[in-house]
């Protein structure tokens, strides 16, 4: 499984050996790169065969709307993280109503001036996008939006999990500490005591007590440790673009070092440079 945090691990590795990480460039920086790098692959293996490859796709979940009149008709919208441009607005996969059903893509345009009166539109499902936001026509208040984000590291999800009593996430060097909120009986978290309905945040990764926690608002953002939604094939090339356009460093320079074997990459390997 291709994670961010295996994959910035690489590239850390392959900077070091060539002596240039050692002022540190940050996970953040990193994972930008990535993006970037990834963002670049897909639209151009997109452009020679137009179809989505499983694993480009994030799922977010519930994503909540409000209501917003639109042309002339109620609509749900609402703020997403940026999709890829892809034709046809195929940086959207999906977007999925509670019972299954397809909301199919329109240009905002054509939504405007769209009349639900209208026969063929009164029986099916809409939807548009214009930069960030979406509508969806009819109104409905949650919804799964299946995408092919700009920056995989922008997703969010739902989770109203119980969250186990060690498994609190304290932060890392990427996202700062999740908030939790006591549902039910009392809670100890180092050392201070939560009862029913009160939140915290994480300082240490467990608590104790007869009560149950759950993440504050039920959102979980994307971790270091979540899949990251590429192959390990493209990961190979999206590592290795990032080591060549932005370093110059060459397959053999690269391939050399994993080759010495003193030191082991997670996701590169000699066979895949060959390539």
């Amino acid at each position: 499984m291709v994670t961010g945090r295996l994959i910035i691990s690489d590239l850390a590795l392959i900077l070091n050996n060539f002596k240039l990480n050692q002022n540190g460039i940050g996970n953040r920086a990193l994972l930008q790169l990535v993006a970037r790098k990834r963002e670049k692959q897909i639209v151009e293996y997109y452009s020679r065969n137009p179809e989505i490859d499983p694993t480009w796709v994030q799922t977010l979940s519930k994503v909540y709307m409000t209501k917003e009149e639109l042309g002339c008709f109620m609509t749900g919208t609402a703020i997403i993280p940026t999709p890829i441009s892809l034709p046809g607005d195929r940086g959207i996969v999906n977007v999925i109503s509670f019972n299954g059903e397809l909301y199919y893509h329109h240009s905002y345009d054509k939504m405007l001036t769209m009349n639900p009166e209208v026969e063929q539109f009164k029986f099916s499902k809409a939807r548009t996008r214009l930069g960030n936001k979406i509508n969806i026509y009819p109104y409905e208040l949650s919804p799964t939006v299946m995408a092919i984000l700009s920056d995989p590291m922008d997703a969010y999800f739902i989770d109203a999990s119980i969250v186990l009593k060690n498994n609190l996430f304290i932060g890392d060097d990427y996202l700062p500490a999740s908030e939790y909120e006591v549902i039910n009986n009392t809670i100890e978290h180092d050392g201070v005591l939560y009862q029913i309905g009160q939140t915290f945040k994480a300082t240490v990764n467990t608590y104790s007590g007869a009560g149950d926690v759950r993440l504050k608002n039920y959102i979980k953002k994307m971790t270091l440790d979540d899949p990251y939604p590429m192959s390990l094939s493209m990961a190979n090339t999206v590592i290795m673009r990032i080591l060549d356009e932005d370093y110059g460093f060459s397959r053999k320079q690269v391939s050399d070092i994993i080759a010495d074997g003193q030191s082991q990459t997670n996701i590169l390997t000699s066979e895949a440079l060959q390539k």
